[in-house]
Order: structure tokens, then C-alpha cells, then sequence
């Protein structure tokens, strides 16, 4: 029986040669930056989703109160008041809230663009390094 000793024609080899190692070097660097990319917007994304329920927390707090003072008074006189004074409450909470949400983003916004930024710019640098050195 004859012995092949000729490798199989669509085996890469094991070690690759420098410009393949060069790409999997850097390919694998541009993959890093997207996942820490992603992670920045996750971590983005769950701040947001922090801010958003502590406040609705507190409103519900606040909704429980306002049964606990309706239900307190047993002849229903201050309803209207305490209803009132509840609504008034929750109009400013919300108004108050959408603001401070809206300065919320820009700073958010700015925190993941600089993260951003950095990285590429790291990358950038060391696929020029790796270019000069090639």
C-alpha cells in the first residue's frame, strides 16, 4: 500500500506564517474592542434602568402613602385634599424626573463616546505600530 507523505492540500498549517499572524493578531484586537464596546452600552443601558426604577420606587412609595392617608380618614372629608395634594406630587415628581433624565443622557452619552474613543484610538495605534514594524 503506498504512503502519502504529501500534507492534504486544504490543511492550514499549524503555525501561520507572519501576515496571517499579523491578521489574527489584529482581528482579534478589533474583536476586543466591539465586546468592550457592547459592554459599554450594557453598562449604559443598566445605569438608565437603574435611574428609571429608583424613581419609579419612589412612586409607588408615594401611591401606597397616599391610600394609606385615604383610607385613614373614615369619613372621606379630606379625600378630595389628600388627592389633590397626591396629584400635585406626582405631576412635579414626574416633571422633575424627565429632567433630570434628559441631563442624564448627554452625560451618559459623553462617559461612552470618551470610553469609545480610547479604545479605537489604542487600536489605532498599535495597527500603525504593527504596520511600521512590518
Amino acid at each position: 500500500m503506498p504512503r502519502r507523505t504529501d500534507p492534504a492540500p486544504y490543511v492550514l498549517p499549524m503555525v501561520p506564517s507572519w501576515p496571517e499572524a499579523l491578521a489574527l493578531g489584529e482581528s482579534r484586537k478589533a474583536f476586543a474592542v466591539a465586546a468592550r464596546m457592547q459592554a459599554q452600552s450594557m453598562q449604559t443601558l443598566l445605569r438608565w434602568q437603574g435611574e428609571s426604577l429608583s424613581f419609579l420606587a419612589r412612586r409607588s412609595e408615594a401611591a401606597a402613602q397616599f391610600l394609606d392617608d385615604l383610607v385613614a380618614d373614615e369619613e372621606f372629608k379630606d379625600a378630595f385634599d389628600i388627592t389633590a395634594t397626591y396629584m400635585q406630587n406626582a405631576a412635579m415628581d414626574w416633571v422633575g424626573e424627565t429632567g433630570r433624565l434628559a441631563t442624564l443622557v448627554p452625560q451618559i452619552a459623553s462617559e461612552a463616546a470618551t470610553a469609545m474613543k480610547e479604545q479605537a484610538d489604542a487600536v489605532a495605534e498599535d495597527i500603525a505600530a504593527a504596520t511600521v514594524a512590518a
